[in-house]
């Protein structure tokens, strides 16, 4: 009935309920964090939203929303050069300083304030993105690292930063401590680039290097071989890995608390 109502939206052009509705699925995450009995439903529930096309207006949008930051930070500069040419008229002056002397300490200066915090992700496939990198954190449940690989998978769909990142968690995955998760992911991804030749801006014959080494490695092998392929493939198509501070067993002894909220620890738990 939901995807019913999703292509009847979507065809519709009703974007503003599509919005809402991916919006409020994201925040799910959160809501219930750890909870299989919702997460491994909910991821699922993505799965065939993303397959079935209906968010495909997220892509256009999200991709603009990154287009304009540059832009707007340029503006400002440009505007802020602009109202410096022009100096403000010497009654506008002595106002100013009027102003001031009433103020007093009252109202402290800008530069006087603490920074504000570092704001959340506000779109919907860096949301998704970053709650499903804490769900699958020292994770063993088979079917929710499965589902959420093709999750994962589905944002590659999208440009830009969400892009990026989905590779560099699937990259990741395919040299995970599990050789199941490891052979999924590169099947997985052999068949998305196989069906969409664009997710790779790359010369022709580096994609088809990328396609014959993950048909070519037998990825539930040793862990240590399997990384060094995963290795070369993130060079091939230009991912920079993260690099571990730790080893996953120190990082077990001292911050276990830390752990499940951690996207290192994945990281060391993926084979690093």
């Amino acid at each position: 009935a939901l995807l019913e109502w999703a292509r009847a939206a979507n065809q519709a052009k009703a974007w503003d309920g599509l919005r809402q509705l991916a919006m409020s699925l994201a925040a799910l995450f959160d809501r219930f964090r750890h909870d299989d009995r919702v997460i491994v439903p909910l991821l699922k529930t993505l799965d065939v939203l993303l397959d079935s096309g209906v968010l495909d207006f997220l892509h256009r949008e999200e991709a603009e929303a990154d287009g304009s930051e540059g832009k707007s930070t340029d503006s400002k500069n440009h505007s802020s050069q602009a109202d410096g040419a022009a100096p403000p008229a010497p009654a506008a002056v002595d106002e100013a300083k009027e102003g001031k002397e009433d103020a007093g300490a009252a109202a402290p200066s800008l530069s006087s304030l603490p920074p504000p915090p570092s704001p959340a992700p506000t779109t919907f496939g860096l949301a998704t993105l970053d709650a499903i990198k804490r769900e699958i954190t020292r994770c063993s449940n088979m079917a929710k690292l499965f589902t959420a690989v093709k999750v994962v998978l589905g944002l590659l769909s999208f440009e830009g930063v969400v892009r990026t990142k989905s590779l560099q968690v699937i990259l990741i995955l395919m040299a995970h401590r599990y050789p199941r998760v490891r052979k999924h992911a590169a099947e997985q991804l052999y068949t998305v680039l196989l069906v969409d030749e664009t997710i790779l801006p790359v010369d022709a014959s580096i994609y088809e290097g990328v396609l014959e080494k993950l048909t070519c490695v037998v990825w539930d092998a040793d862990q240590a071989q399997v990384k060094e392929e995963r290795d070369a493939i993130a060079a091939m198509v230009g991912v920079e890995l993260p690099k571990p501070t730790k080893k996953a067993s120190a990082v077990k002894k001292k911050h276990e608390a830390d752990e499940l909220e951690s996207y290192q620890f994945l990281v060391n738990e993926a084979g690093y």
